[in-house]
């Protein structure tokens, strides 16, 4: 399973943290899902949607902070 972090433009330190197998971008909402990408969306889990305020973005990160917690 893979992390995903949603940032602010210029930081360095996810402002929350989302474990999931893939992401995808729909409408200006990321969605974070568990299960195979390959298969409809119908078998997938879907872990998270979010939300981009302007200049904030999600992107797949390597970090052992807890999942969902805000990282000062």
């Amino acid at each position: 399973m893979a992390r995903f972090g949603r940032f602010t433009l210029g930081e360095e330190q996810p402002i929350e943290i989302y474990e999931g197998d893939s992401m995808k971008l729909e409408k200006g909402y990321v969605k974070i899902l568990n299960g195979d990408p390959t298969f409809d969306l119908h078998v997938q889990q879907l872990v998270a949607v979010i939300h981009l305020d302007k200049g904030q973005s999600v992107r797949q990160i390597d970090s052992s902070a807890q999942i969902g917690s805000k990282v000062d």
